[in-house]
């Protein structure tokens, strides 16, 4: 995975997709090696922003199919209690000043986060 290229989002306080101030912010989007963007979560290369990969596309399926033998495709309880399969699957990994907001989506959904 180290040369695909990722989708990036850049903020420079760590705040994206949230009200900051009086304005509604989105993150810039980059593309860069996977490595690339590793050696900036590692701090092996210093880049102004606060970068992190997120989106809500189901983006683990899309554009990190290599990580999909590593994750588990579901939360048995969770589809046995919707009675079905996710719709999607989200991979986040960003650095600890990234802020993720709270949100809501209209279908069912579950959320989980674990600091590295």
């Amino acid at each position: 995975m180290g040369s695909k290229l990722v989708s990036v989002a850049v903020t420079p306080n760590g705040y994206a997709d949230a009200v900051y101030q009086d304005w509604f912010v989105m993150p810039e989007e980059r593309h860069m090696p996977f490595s690339a963007f590793l050696d900036i979560l590692e701090k092996k290369i210093t880049s102004p922003g606060v970068f992190y990969v997120q989106k809500q596309c189901s983006n683990l399926t899309e554009e990190f199919p290599e990580l999909i033998g590593d994750v588990e495709p579901e939360i048995p309880w969770m589809s046995e209690a919707l009675g079905k399969q996710p719709d999607a699957v989200n991979f986040w990994l960003g650095e600890s000043s990234a802020v993720t907001s709270f949100f809501h989506f209209s279908p069912p959904n579950f959320s989980t986060q674990r600091p590295l």
